[in-house]
């Protein structure tokens, strides 16, 4: 009998490792076309861009995985990562996340997004970066004492499956604005993505997904405009085990600088704990590119933080809460998820078949429900097993 679950665990393993090579060299080949095709992405040299603050991921989760996200975007973080991630929210959700930048600088956002039944999930953030009291001087060199300076930006956006659960677009509108002074510059841009399942089975899932960010012509000081930073992103995430296991593996490609790399894994050691480690390759702020971070999950409450290495420059630290709150139908669905994540399958049954009371096509909670009998079947043969002379 052992031998036949180890069996059954490892088919599973080969099929979704498979799956995800075959993916993998999808994503390089898009990656490669994008690569030679976008011509204007790749036609400025590095720090030619404006709003670089852009650049600064959300989400203390995604910043702990190495900012890989664009594959598993399913909070409201979405908006930022990946707007088609939206589609997959179906409780409201409330964020904020502080961020201790480098050199004293801190970094705000403030993001909210509500699931419409038949429309799809709306969503909008605010964040401010702000750069604190900075030097000033004459165009001769004289000090002219302090100054102020920060960059803002709003942003409202809206992510709806459209074939069933496996395919997901989304799109958001930007508002930004950069201040030095008594100077200001303001611009808005588009940011466009899309999420696909590649794979489904009651115990993981593979999705792919790819968009692009920032297109908008660019911020304008005084008498010289310099473009956004536009960027092509590509992703793969994976969720297994339960969803205990998470990974991710991003390609950037940015307009000021060459193609990038992002790898990312996260493991529930418990139900309420998380543990993260990701690597950002080619980040232009230098440091070794590590990442790490943990998660913990009260109830509806999630609290997360990151750290990220930045050499010489110094360390950022991230902080976050969120909360998911709102429909009766979802927050079955989580305690059943958190009663498979304790080893009690027979009382997520009784919750799933809640959720399939109130929506009889719930994917998600079919999935579960195979995978409690799954888990309850492996029990019951375990036990014959031990009743054996």
């Amino acid at each position: 009998m052992n031998k036949d679950i180890k069996s059954r665990t490892s088919d599973e393993l080969i099929r979704i490792l498979t799956t995800i090579v075959k993916k993998c060299r999808i994503l390089i080949f898009l990656l490669f076309i994008l690569r030679a095709s976008s011509f204007e992405l790749r036609a400025s040299s590095p720090g030619t861009s404006s709003a670089d603050f852009l650049n600064i991921g959300i989400g203390a989760r995604q910043a702990g995985m190495g900012e890989a996200a664009v594959g598993l975007a399913d909070d409201v973080s979405a908006l930022y990562w990946n707007p088609a991630g939206l589609g997959s929210l179906a409780q409201q959700e409330l964020g904020f996340m502080h961020t201790q930048w480098l050199d004293g600088i801190t970094y705000e956002y403030l993001a909210y997004a509500h699931p419409v039944k038949s429309l799809g999930t709306f969503a909008g953030h605010f964040s401010l970066l702000n750069y604190g009291s900075i030097p000033s001087f004459d165009e001769g060199g004289a000090s002219l004492g302090q100054t102020s300076a920060r960059d803002t930006m709003g942003a409202v956006g809206w992510g709806s499956p459209l074939v069933g659960d496996r395919l997901r677009i989304g799109l958001s509108s930007k508002w930004i604005v950069e201040k030095l002074a008594s100077f200001s510059a303001h611009t808005v841009a588009l940011d466009v993505g899309g999420l696909v399942s590649v794979w489904e089975s009651p115990q993981s899932t593979v999705q792919l997904g790819g968009g692009i960010r920032n297109l908008g012509s660019g911020l304008k000081f005084v008498s010289e405009t310099n473009p956004l930073p536009q960027t092509l992103y590509l992703g793969l995430g994976l969720k297994a085990l339960h969803e205990k296991l998470a990974v991710a593996l991003d390609g950037n490609l940015p307009r000021d600088s060459g193609l990038n790399g992002r790898l990312g894994i996260e493991y529930w050691i418990h139900p309420l704990v998380a543990f993260r480690a990701g690597f950002t390759q080619g980040r232009k702020e230098a440091g070794t590119g590590i990442n790490s971070g943990i998660g913990l999950q009260i109830g509806q409450w999630h609290l997360d933080y990151a750290f990220s290495d930045f050499g010489k420059l110094g360390f950022a630290h991230r902080a976050e809460v969120r909360w998911k709150f709102g429909g009766f139908e979802e927050e079955s669905y989580e305690e059943g998820r958190v009663l498979m994540k304790h080893g009690r399958p027979a009382e997520a049954i009784l919750k799933f078949y809640k959720v399939l009371q109130m929506n009889p096509r719930h994917k998600r909670a079919i999935l579960r429900l195979k995978e409690c009998r799954d888990m309850l079947g492996t029990e019951q043969e375990l036990l014959k097993e031990t009743k054996q002379p």
